[in-house]
């Protein structure tokens, strides 16, 4: 029987261990958060650097196309003269060998390696303005609110467009210079100093397909390693409470009866005396003593002595009622505590031990069996014995009575 206080130990070590588990959760959830948001952060920079590198790149060819006056190209199935450069000198040239070229200026070439990336990746790149001599090259909605930052001085304009797909869109100035008259003769009548953009448009459709694994995979393995967290602490809880429960049994108990020891004994009685004498209830109190035990160890030996009182403290927990509380007080000598009992009933459980304990057999090596006898002193919670000295007392004068008077009897205090 487990006494409150170990209950009380245990469900505050249960307690501990919950809250251990609660910080454990916390902990490791606020971690996978931070991963994710961390591959969501790396998703995005990934995305900006392509387009950055893509725009970079574009720009860099760009300006190398645009500052050799556009590049030839043979023209065939794919490739038709440029209609808007028909104003052009030398649009069109023909080899010595009969190979017919066309000139491309900087946004036909880009166009084209724009449709190639559109066509494979789903990644746009187109140069845009206000005027464009090309209707494909007018700006969209979002390209021209981002025309206007630029305009305001934005180094850059950016940001994720949702749509039919979500996109990451970028958009890079255009600045007024002299090689874009050659084409662009209008611009020079126009007050502005960025007229158009290189604006990129990178799909983020795979990207985010690529991150879903990716946070699959932090998914699996934090709640893998929270399984083993959790599984070690309510391991650790079912052993530390195991452990628990038998440190509070070996502190609070006899070894060798396994009955409370004399110090947990004497503090039940003063909980049940001050019990008693709060609400008025009964409480009896029997002092049990084996009749010349030094006698079994003499003929016996110590080990059968042991086992007599193995046998005893058993017939003691077998014959007391569920509510009764027994211990070892010392020796050869055993008390019971029997709250809510008055002496009749006390008197009569007392008779009951008696005959039990002179019943039991106690075996020897060689098989044979022997008995042995208590005699039992009592006494009663009363105004005159309100404390567990004057208690266990009373019950030992009551005891020496019994043994004096023959032994192996029951004999209570009045």
């Amino acid at each position: 029987m487990w006494t409150s206080a170990t209950l009380n130990k245990v469900i505050v070590f249960h307690l501990v261990v919950a809250i251990g588990i609660v910080v454990w959760t916390g902990i490791l959830f606020a971690l996978y958060l931070w991963a994710v948001d961390g591959e969501h952060d790396h998703l995005t920079e990934t995305i900006k650097l392509k387009a950055e590198s893509m725009a970079q790149n574009s720009q860099s060819l760009r300006s190398w196309v645009g500052g050799h006056g556009g590049v030839y190209v043979e023209v065939n199935d794919k490739i038709k003269p440029n209609p808007l450069l028909a104003n052009m000198p030398e649009r069109d040239i023909e080899t010595p060998s009969g190979r017919k070229l066309t000139l491309f200026n900087s946004p036909a070439f880009l166009r084209e390696i724009s449709q190639t990336f559109e066509s494979s990746l789903g990644d746009r790149i187109k140069l845009i303005s206000y005027q464009p001599l090309n209707p494909a090259n007018t700006p969209d909605d979002w390209e021209k609110k981002a025309l206007k930052e630029l305009e305001a001085g934005a180094a850059t304009a950016q940001g994720f467009v949702s749509g039919e797909k979500s996109h990451f869109r970028l958009m890079y100035p255009m600045m007024m210079e002299a090689k874009c008259a050659k084409c662009h003769r209008y611009l020079k009548d126009i007050p502005r100093n960025v007229v158009g953009g290189l604006s990129v448009m990178v799909d983020k459709t795979p990207y985010d397909r690529l991150s879903e694994k990716v946070i699959r995979k932090i998914t699996t393995g934090y709640f893998s390693i929270w399984l083993i967290g959790l599984f070690g602490l309510i391991v650790f809880d079912f052993k530390g409470a195991k452990l628990l429960r038998n440190i509070q049994f070996t502190a609070t108990h006899d070894g060798l009866t396994q009955l409370n020891n004399r110090r947990e004994i004497e503090c039940l009685i003063n909980l049940e005396c001050e019990r008693a004498d709060r609400y008025k209830n009964p409480l009896s109190v029997m002092m049990l003593d084996i009749d010349y035990f030094k006698r079994v160890n003499d003929t016996y030996g110590h080990q059968v002595g042991d086992e007599a009182l193995r046998v005893v403290a058993t017939t003691i927990k077998q014959t007391i009622r569920k509510i009764d509380i027994a211990g070892r007080y010392g020796g050869e000598e055993f008390l019971v505590l029997t709250p809510d009992t008055p002496r009749e009933k006390a008197e009569i459980l007392a008779q009951r031990l008696n005959k039990a304990i002179k019943t039991a057999s106690i075996k020897l090596k060689d098989g044979k069996t022997f008995s042995v006898t208590v005699s039992i002193g009592g006494s009663c919670f009363s105004p005159e014995r309100r404390s567990a000295d004057l208690l266990v007392k009373s019950a030992d004068e009551a005891l020496y009575k019994a043994k004096e008077t023959g032994r192996d009897r029951v004999c209570f205090s009045k």
